[in-house]
């Protein structure tokens, strides 16, 4: 096969919105399944065995803003759901103060629709949630009874009302009943609050079952004369955690107490702070059961300064308090939460005008672990209410958004050190803090990656790949028993990792599957034995993989033989060496199928992960959506599972990561869809549709470009196998019309088409009708730039399915299943192209002479090879140009630096040479550039009996 060459030209004269899925705790679970910043368990422990360091905090996300538009926001608060979180709020927009509820994810960006707290005729404010593993408890002040009053609602764990309850009206006092707390303590709520009774103010609690009804009347806590307010409650698996500020001190102290799972005293009340000055708006947090993270606001030195204090019941732990804030202006409404070993403390400070949010992190006894932080700009910050989601802390507030006053939520991120030893870490701007081959004091260079960080990919390369011809296929794995099939590759910086799903021959039970992983050289040649990823007496299907800079990821559909699944992760490093046993990241499937199809990406940081939940316990047939989890670095769980698609038809996820977090599409009743998630997993976009038509589509997959993205997919509409594209903006809207890229496939054959944006164009990786792989280079527009190339080679009555491309700055390579080897059982191939304008085009060739009539002589230019034409030079003269009876022998691939001919020319002869380099694609090729060239050869030299072959 004619090797392509670059072009040289010398003449010389010789002579290319869904609800939130319910769970609760799992007591029985041995140690922590999800990294959320929960006690999953109910252990008293949160989060062990997951990261619980948070360095250097700091912006990452946000401020999202929670609120619809409004006006005058009074307060809010939040609770961590393991999915995102719940958010209860109140606001004037109305004309009066409303209490409202919603989740939204672990950014804030809103999940679900709002639910107004109260009746929304009469005031209602100051809300508190918690969560109860599959609802939220709600209580909230309301003036539907003329004076204000704590009522209390049980919501599904969308936010919504169920219809089996109603509100329930907590309190009972001719005074004021304010300032709300509630806690679940698995089976039942616990609310706590303030009532002014005559001259005297004292704290209430009141037990409430599960579905909000009353268990007791409101129990008095309290019985000296003073005024006792402002109460927090927590449960830490074993017992309520109490605090609130009181003024039996003759000023105003914070206060704590135990109480029993009845809501009962147990010991004595602990004095918390001891100052001449004023201590309030106490917060507290669990780091372990029986031992509690306080803060609240402190003026012993003047102005009120943020403090810590731990709080190891029954007693109270030294040292018995620290300044956190250290400005000299006021830092109020702290509020802190805890990683399980560390404190995070948040508050409202006025040393800047506006106000904002700062963060510092602490030790468990009040030692300071990073600088203060300020997390916001121009916020006008109020109502600080913070919480540990597993890899960071979300920090709600009252603030301004474009001069509207709302409930927003920043995300703290932790700013891990440089893992990659590159100089910059990852809150630092380095978009891939694994591989020092990507960071921002980098120059763009064309291999595959965004190395400078700026989002955009290979831009300074050509980005277009024009091919003649691949390699021939060659078969990365032997496939000893039953064959193999869906095969992923994946591009390292050197080589290729490979996935495929192996056959397996199970005796006593039948065939059954499994996936494998391979690493190949830059050439496809195996470099190591293939891995069998699933532990004894498990299998799998449909691996998925990405490349984190230093390790390989996969996610595959694992089961057991009784063939229910979960979602595993596998671990493989740079050497191609497992790392570890795969980590299951799914919980409690639904028999008989669970979890399948998993798509994973990685966006620098953190893992998304979507695949097909089979919920068969709805009534609808076959029902299954899409859901998504959100991983760490190490593939734990930071978050369950959350549907994307809407049951019964949600299919067919895909995900990709993107500047601000992923971008997924997905199969929704009867359409597809886009969505944009931002870094921890929350909507940062509304779903798109972007088909308008009732007929199947399947597969879509997507791409991002600079402009946008383009979404390619499977199509039925015509009554046969199309494949479509469309360009989407970087919101995920359509902005331009479908096109369709094979009018009429007939076969059913084009199966989850590959697609790769190399930075001019989108290349294309498919299987049509006549199964044949093959791939397409499209425009932004879905207008083809060149001739589609095919891939594979064989007859066409052989299967040739499910190709999947990698790209690596410089060729495609691209993997399928193809039955040619056997006729039956599918086999693993693996091709490459290479792009012909891609290669660079150094400049003339230069010292051309002879050393005698027979032998030509040139220097050293760089390539490695030349072609050489020989013709009759007044030939050529007299027909302008035309080769066809004037070429007398070609000589092509020729090596060194001199040609030697075989005849000696006539003394009155004159000699044409054409002399070439390295690399021009097309077979034969003589590319001139001129009007007269056809697609890699100048049709004058094409059309001589003489021409190279």
């Amino acid at each position: 096969m004619f090797k392509p060459k670059t072009i040289f030209t010398i003449v010389c004269i010789v002579g290319s919105l869904a609800p939130l899925a319910p769970f609760s705790a799992n007591p029985t679970m041995a140690q922590e399944f999800w990294c959320e910043g929960l006690d999953d368990n109910g252990n008293g422990e949160i989060d062990e065995g997951c990261p619980r360091s948070c360095p250097d905090p700091y912006t990452s996300i946000g401020p999202v803003t929670i609120a619809p538009a409004g006006v005058g926001a009074g307060s809010i608060r939040i609770v961590r759901t393991g999915v995102g979180l719940g958010a209860a709020y109140a606001d004037t927009r109305s004309g009066i103060s409303q209490a409202y509820f919603r989740t939204t994810g672990a950014s804030g960006a809103p999940i679900t629709t709002e639910t107004i707290l109260g009746d929304g005729t009469f005031p209602s404010y100051s809300p508190s949630p918690t969560w109860k593993g599959d609802g939220f408890g709600v209580a909230w002040v309301d003036e539907r009874d003329g004076n204000p009053e704590v009522y209390f609602r049980v919501l599904d764990s969308a936010g919504g009302k169920p219809v089996t309850t109603s509100d329930v009206k907590v309190s009972s006092s001719n005074g004021a009943s304010l300032n709300p707390s509630v806690a679940w303590n698995g089976s039942e709520f616990l609310v706590v609050w303030d009532d002014v009774k005559g001259s005297n103010r004292d704290i209430y609690t009141r037990r409430l079952d599960a579905l909000g009804s009353p268990l007791a009347q409101p129990k008095r806590l309290m019985t000296d004369g003073s005024i006792q307010e402002n109460p927090s409650i927590l449960w830490d698996s074993s017992q309520y955690a109490l605090i609130w500020t009181d003024e039996r001190d003759g000023n105003r102290e914070i206060y704590a107490l135990r109480l029993d799972s009845g809501g009962g005293a147990i010991g004595s009340e602990v004095r918390i702070t001891n100052s001449l000055g004023v201590s309030e708006n106490p917060s507290i947090a669990m780091i372990g059961s029986g031992d509690y993270a306080i803060a609240w606001q402190d003026n012993r030195a003047g102005s009120f300064e943020a403090w810590y204090g731990r709080w190891q019941g029954p007693g109270y732990a030294t040292p018995a308090g620290v300044a956190v804030s250290t400005g000299t202006s006021d830092a109020l409404a702290p509020s802190v939460t805890t990683t399980g070993l560390e404190v995070l403390l948040a508050w409202e400070d006025h040393r800047t005008v506006p106000a904002e949010v700062f963060i510092r992190r602490l030790d468990g006894n009040g030692a300071a672990l990073s600088d203060e932080v300020p997390l916001t700009t121009g916020s006008q910050a109020s109502s600080v209410s913070a919480i540990w989601h597993g890899a960071g802390a979300a920090v709600a507030y009252v603030g301004d958004d474009g001069g509207t006053i709302r409930a927003r939520v920043v995300t703290a991120g932790c700013c891990q050190g440089d893992q990659d030893i590159d100089g910059v870490r990852s809150c630092e701007g380095d978009c891939n803090d694994a591989t020092p081959e990507q960071s921002p004091a980098l120059i763009e260079t064309c291999d595959g990656l965004d190395t400078n960080c700026d989002t955009i990919r290979d831009e300074i390369c050509r980005g277009t790949c024009s091919a003649d011809a691949p390699t021939p296929p060659q078969q990365f794995h032997p496939s000893p028993e039953l064959g193999a099939g869906i095969p992923r590759i994946v591009w390292n910086g050197a080589g290729y990792g490979v996935t495929w799903e192996e056959a397996e021959i199970v005796p006593n039970v039948g065939v059954l599957h499994a996936p494998y992983f391979r690493l190949l050289n830059a050439d496809g040649v195996p470099l190591t034995d293939p891995i069998r990823l699933p532990s004894a007496g498990l299998w799998g299907q449909s691996p998925a993989q990405v490349w984190t800079g230093e390790e390989y990821v996969v996610a595959y559909s694992q089961y057991d033989e009784t063939a229910v699944r979960t979602i595993a992760i596998a671990r493989i490093d740079a050497s191609g060496t497992q790392i570890g046993m795969p980590r299951v990241v799914t919980a409690d499937p639904v028999p008989p199928v669970g979890h399948t199809e998993p798509e994973i990406a990685w966006n620098g940081e953190r893992f998304g992960l979507v695949f097909n939940d089979w919920e068969f316990e709805n009534p609808v047939a076959d029902p299954r959506t899409v859901a998504f989890i959100l991983l760490d670095r190490e593939g734990r769980p930071l978050s369950r599972q959350r549907d994307l698609a809407k049951p019964p038809g949600g299919d067919w996820g895909f995900i990709i990561a993107d500047a601000d977090g992923f971008a997924v599409t997905y199969y929704e009743d009867g359409e597809l869809y886009f969505r944009k998630l931002d870094g921890a997993g929350g909507y940062a976009s509304q779903a798109q549709r972007f088909t308008n038509d009732s007929y199947i589509q399947q597969w879509p997959r997507v791409e991002r470009a600079p402009w946008g993205y383009g979404v390619v997919w499977r199509d039925k509409r015509n009554s046969q196998d199309d494949m479509y594209y469309r360009r989407l903006d970087l919101n995920g809207a359509p902005v331009a019309p479908e096109v369709n890229l094979l009018d009429g496939g007939g076969s059913s054959i084009v199966h989850s088409p590959s697609i790769r944006w190399i930075g001019n164009e989108f290349l294309l990786a498919y299987s049509n009708q006549q199964t044949q792989i093959r791939i397409a280079r499209i425009n932004a527009d879905g207008i083809r730039t060149g001739p589609d190339l095919r891939i594979d080679q064989g007859p066409d009555n052989f299967t040739k399915d499910r190709p999947h491309m990698a790209w690596n700055g410089v060729r495609p390579a691209v993997v399928w299943e193809d039955t040619r080897a056997t006729g039956s059982d599918a086999r693993n191939l693996i091709a490459f192209v290479t792009c012909c304008e891609d290669v660079p085009v150094p400049g003339s060739v230069s010292g051309v002479g002879w050393i005698d009539k027979t032998t030509l002589v040139w220097s050293n230019n760089g390539s490695e090879r030349y072609d050489r034409v020989r013709g009759d030079l007044v030939s050529l003269l007299n027909t302008d140009g035309d080769f066809t009876p004037g070429v007398l022998d070609c000589i092509e691939d020729l090596i060194g630096i001199s040609s030697s001919e075989t005849d000696t020319p006539a003394l009155a002869e004159g000699m044409y040479y054409l002399v070439r380099g390295d690399s021009v694609c097309w077979t034969g090729s003589y590319d001139s550039g001129g009007s007269g060239q056809e697609p890699g050869r100048d049709s004058e030299i094409a059309a001589s009996a003489n021409s190279c072959p």
